[in-house]
């Protein structure tokens, strides 16, 4: 429903579009790639609905990759859309994550790297709490 009513508007849209690290060893699935017709800049929509959302390992290590560019590449066919052969390698792509919580207004968030970055440390010691077990209080 989402893809339909972007592609009405004349942007170029995808759902579940694979996006694989150079060394081919991580693929994480967008929810939404499209592309601004006027600027070609290239989105990643992430979609998190429910109170207490999460990204997955392969997207906390991908996404910020991404938004680096020159460093992610599909090999999708549905790379044609957006003008790139499958196996491209992709410029910088500009993640958005969309929260949808029940009963909410839609929350529409720029993921930056150092944002990632944060993520993905944060997860590291969810994990596996005994890593903070010693550390001072404050």
């Amino acid at each position: 429903m989402v893809k339909k009513r972007i592609s009405i508007h004349g942007n170029p849209v995808e759902d579940n579009v694979p996006l694989t690290l150079l060394d081919g060893t991580i693929t994480a699935v967008s929810d939404i790639m499209l592309k601004n017709p006027k600027t070609g800049e290239l989105f990643v929509i992430e979609i998190k609905t429910g109170d207490d959302p999460t990204f997955t390992d392969n997207q906390i290590i991908s996404y910020p990759i991404a938004g680096l560019g020159r460093h992610i590449y599909s090999r999708s066919t549905k790379s044609y859309t957006f003008g790139f052969y499958p196996g491209e390698i992709l410029p910088p792509l500009t993640v958005l994550l969309v929260r949808a919580y029940p009963g909410k207004e839609i929350e529409v968030v720029p993921l930056s790297p150092e944002l990632e970055k944060l993520l993905k440390f944060l997860s590291i010691f969810e994990k596996n709490p005994s890593l903070t077990e010693g550390m001072a209080d404050g």
